[in-house]
């Protein structure tokens, strides 16, 4: 992954910690991680995108209460 890469993955790292520390902000960090999955997706970054995949799967299965699926 690139230095930008990098900095999104770390991003949602601490977003999936705190979504299942603080479950009031799951929703807005899965909505978070949604967006910046589509981001990744249209640059064709796919080892971007499987690194949110699994913090947003990881925040669905810890307490995160958000209802789409990806």
């Amino acid at each position: 992954m690139d230095t930008k890469a990098c900095f999104i993955n770390d991003r949602a790292l601490s977003l999936a910690y705190e979504a299942v520390r603080f479950p009031a902000t799951a929703e807005s960090a899965l909505a978070w991680l949604r967006r910046a999955m589509a981001v990744a997706t249209a640059n064709g970054n796919s080892q971007l995108f499987s690194a949110l995949r699994r913090h947003y799967v990881f925040i669905r299965a810890n307490g995160g209460q958000g209802q789409r699926t990806v």
